[in-house]
């Protein structure tokens, strides 16, 4: 019984061989790993902006590492007791200590449950999935979408559609790697800004979710093609590029 409470739930077990404040040790470690995987992403996100997407994975990746090792020293420490003399507690006792080691079992076993679902296993699941953003011609167009931080480089630019300025339409810009921008609003008189994340990016082109046409566009000043690559560093803005978009 003491083993399969261990191995199982790293704590219980613990208690049914007399060692309460080990037990509670456990519990408390099981209770801060979480709290420890969300600092070490928002360590990641403040070292790594342009990489703030893969903050959830690293988490995770940490997360188990930790669980790994505390999971590990406590069957090492178990397999340890075996070998010591056992301190059995007397019957009068020995329900009392049942029922806190079912207590802090289930306690242990809630921890360790909520951690692997919201830490340990969500950040798999959706590390390829990203935003949709509709796009001429498609549905949808997965995506994931640019870290929310702000670099040295922005866009400013006007939307026309159909020749016309196109005030209050959303606009959104496809990069490479699977990247997209958030969706950005023109204003009455089809402006709009934009400003990049620090990091690498290349555009790919932009979008007029909702519009059924060709969408063309022009930059000043000119970025080489046939790649629109830009270096982008923390700001303050250094850059502006100008855009015309066109939906025909």
């Amino acid at each position: 019984m003491k083993i399969l409470l261990s191995v199982l739930t790293i704590a219980g077990g613990h208690l049914l061989g007399g060692k309460r404040f080990r037990s509670y040790l456990y519990l408390v470690v099981l209770a801060v790993l979480p709290v420890l995987s969300w600092i070490a992403q928002a360590v990641w996100v403040v070292s790594a902006p342009d990489r703030a997407a893969r903050a959830p994975f690293v988490a995770s990746i940490v997360f188990w590492v930790m669980l790994t090792l505390v999971w590990l020293s406590s069957v090492a420490l178990l397999a340890r007791d075996r070998w010591m003399a056992p301190t059995e507690p007397d019957r009068s006792k020995r329900t009392l200590l049942v029922l806190e080691a079912a207590a802090v079992s289930i306690a242990s076993i809630v921890i360790i449950g909520f951690s692997v679902l919201s830490i340990g296993v969500v950040p798999f699941l959706t590390q390829e999935r990203g935003s949709e953003v509709p796009a001429p011609g498609k549905p949808t167009i997965s995506g994931k979408e640019l870290p929310r931080g702000e670099g040295s480089v922005q866009f400013l630019g006007t939307v026309y559609v159909k020749g016309a300025a196109a005030g209050n339409r959303r606009l959104v810009f496809l990069f490479d790697n699977g990247f997209v921008s958030r969706g950005i609003d023109t204003d009455p008189a089809g402006k709009f800004t934009y400003i990049l994340p620090p990091g690498r990016w290349t555009l790919l082109s932009p979008y007029l979710p909702g519009f059924h046409g060709n969408v063309s566009f022009e930059i000043e000043p000119p970025v080489q093609r046939p790649q629109f690559s830009f270096d982008v560093s923390q700001g303050p803005i250094s850059q502006t590029y100008k855009f015309v978009v066109r939906g025909d």
